[in-house]
C-alpha cells in the first residue's frame, strides 16, 4: 500500500517533471521567435537598408567605377528588406495606381523582349535597368518615413554631384592644363579612362535636385554650400555648351521658384546670369555662346536637315523603323539599336534615338509608349494629391519639386533618354520619396497646413 503510494507519487512527479519541460521547450521556442521577430524589426535593420540606399545613391555618377560596390549595396539592401517582411510581415508596397501602372508598363516591356529581336540583349537591359528600379522604388516607398530620411538621400545625391564637379576642376587644372583638350577629356562618352563622362546629360537630373535641396535646407552654412554646388554645375553646364542642359537649367531656375512663390530668388539667379555669362565668354571667348544660345529659340534650329544637334536623320529612320513593328516594338534596350538599324542597311545614324519617346516607340511599341505616358500622368496626379494632403511645409517643398524635377526631364525627353541607365533608376527613387507615406505627414482634411516638420528628423 506505501509502496503503491510511493509509486504513485513518483509517477505524478514524473508526469508533472515532463510537462514542466515540454512547457520549457515549448517557451523556449516561442522566446527565440520572439527575440528573432525583435531582431529583424530593430531600428538597426532599417538603418542597414537605408546606409545601403545611400551608398547606391551616392556612388551613381560613377557608375563605371564603382560597380561592383553598387551591386552589393543593392543587394545587401534587397536581402535585408526580404527578410523584414518575411518575419515582420509588413510593408508599404500599396495596389495604387501609380502601381498599378507600373506593373503593366513593365509587362509590356517584358512582351516586348519576348517577341522582340536580340533577346539576349533585351533580357539584360531588363536585368540591368527596369529589375533595378523596381527594386529601388519598392524598398524606398516602404523603407522612408520621415523628412530627415530624405534630405540624407538628398544630400548623398548633392554630395556625389558636387564631387563630380571637384574632381572636373582638378582634371582642368592640374591633368590636362589647357581647356580644349579638357573639354574633350570630359565630355567623350569613349573616353573610359576618366570617372567623369557626360557630365552635362547627368546635370538634367542632378542640377534639379541640388536646387530642390537648396530651397529645403534652412541652415545658413549649408545652404551657402549648397549655393556655391548650384553655381558650379551651371557653370559646367554652360561650358558643355549642350542646350537640353541649358534648358532644363532655364526651366528649373524660372518654375521652381516660381512655384514656391520665392520671388526673390528669380531676380537674383537672373542678376547671376549676367554673371554666369561673362565667365563662360571669359573662359572660351571662341564658343560664341550667343549664337549657340539663340539657336534654341530659332524655328530653322528644327527644320533644317540635321537638326537639332544631327538627330532629325536618326528621329526619322526611327520612326520609319517602329512602323515596321507597331505593336511592341523590337524589345527593350537600347544597345540594340545599332544592331537593327545596320541590318536595314541605315548609314549614318547615332547610336541611340536620342529622343525618349521615340526610344519607347522603337523599343516597346505604342503599347510601352502609351503605358509609360499613363504611368507619368499618374505619378503627377499621386504627387499633387499628396502635396494637398500633406501637413509638413518641408513635404510641401519636396513635392513641388518632385513635379518640376518631372516636368523638366520630360521637356529635356525630346533630345535625350533621360530614363536611360542611371538616370532611370534616381528618377524611380525620386518618385518614391514623392509616394511615401510619412509619419504624420499626411491629414484626411485637405487644407490643413503649416505643422512643424522639425521633429521628423
Amino acid at each position: 500500500m506505501i509502496d503503491s503510494f510511493t509509486n504513485g507519487t513518483d509517477l505524478g512527479q514524473n508526469i508533472g517533471n515532463s510537462s514542466t519541460k515540454v512547457g520549457c521547450t515549448m517557451n523556449d521556442r516561442s522566446g527565440f521567435e520572439a527575440r528573432l521577430s525583435r531582431m529583424v524589426a530593430h531600428p538597426t535593420w532599417s538603418r542597414g537598408i537605408e546606409y545601403c540606399l545611400l551608398i547606391y545613391v551616392f556612388t551613381q555618377p560613377f557608375v563605371r567605377h564603382t560597380a561592383t560596390v553598387q551591386a552589393v549595396s543593392l543587394s545587401v539592401a534587397l536581402v535585408l528588406w526580404v527578410l523584414k517582411i518575411l518575419y515582420f510581415g509588413k510593408h508599404e508596397f500599396d495596389r495604387n495606381r501609380v502601381n498599378i501602372f507600373l506593373a503593366i508598363y513593365t509587362l509590356i516591356v517584358i512582351l516586348s523582349i519576348l517577341f522582340g529581336e536580340e533577346r539576349i540583349i533585351g533580357i539584360k537591359a531588363f536585368k540591368s535597368d527596369i529589375a533595378k528600379m523596381l527594386i529601388l522604388y519598392a524598398i524606398v516607398i516602404s523603407e522612408t518615413k520621415t523628412i530627415g530620411q530624405i534630405k540624407r538621400i538628398l544630400y548623398a545625391i548633392l554630395v556625389s554631384i558636387s564631387l563630380l564637379v571637384l574632381a572636373s576642376l582638378f582634371e582642368y587644372i592640374s591633368v590636362v592644363g589647357t581647356y580644349d583638350s579638357f573639354y574633350q577629356y570630359v565630355y567623350k562618352t569613349t573616353n573610359r579612362g576618366t570617372i567623369i563622362t557626360n557630365f552635362a546629360e547627368l546635370s538634367i537630373f542632378y542640377f534639379p535636385v541640388s536646387a530642390l535641396l537648396f530651397f529645403l535646407e534652412k541652415r545658413l552654412i549649408l545652404r551657402m554650400a549648397i549655393g556655391v554646388s548650384v553655381m558650379l554645375q551651371i557653370l559646367f553646364i554652360g561650358l558643355s555648351g549642350c542646350r537640353t542642359a541649358l534648358v532644363a537649367v532655364g526651366f528649373v531656375g524660372l518654375f521652381l521658384p516660381l512655384v514656391l512663390k520665392r520671388y526673390k530668388t528669380i531676380v537674383s539667379l537672373g542678376l547671376g546670369l549676367v554673371v554666369f555669362l561673362y565667365f563662360v565668354h571669359a573662359l572660351r571667348p571662341d564658343m560664341n555662346y550667343k549664337q549657340e544660345y539663340l539657336e534654341i529659340f530659332s524655328l530653322s534650329t528644327y527644320l533644317s536637315p540635321n537638326a537639332v544637334g544631327n538627330r532629325m536623320p536618326t528621329w526619322k529612320a526611327t520612326f520609319e523603323m517602329w512602323k515596321q513593328r507597331p505593336v511592341l516594338g523590337y524589345g527593350y534596350g537600347w544597345k540594340k539599336f545599332v544592331k537593327i538599324w545596320q541590318k536595314k542597311e541605315y548609314k549614318g545614324l547615332l547610336t541611340s534615338p536620342h529622343n525618349l519617346f521615340l526610344s519607347l516607340l522603337f523599343e516597346s511599341g505604342l503599347l510601352g509608349l502609351i503605358s509609360f505616358l499613363v504611368f507619368l500622368a499618374a505619378v503627377f496626379m499621386a504627387l499633387f494629391r499628396n502635396y494637398m494632403r500633406s501637413v509638413l511645409d518641408d513635404h510641401r517643398v519636396l513635392l513641388l519639386g518632385l513635379v518640376i524635377l518631372l516636368a523638366s526631364t520630360t521637356v529635356s525627353s525630346f533630345s535625350m533618354s533621360t530614363w536611360a541607365g542611371s538616370h532611370g533608376k534616381m528618377m524611380m527613387v525620386m518618385i518614391a520619396l514623392g509616394l511615401c507615406k510619412l509619419e504624420n505627414g499626411f491629414s484626411r482634411v485637405v487644407g490643413e497646413v503649416g505643422a512643424s516638420s522639425e521633429n521628423s528628423y
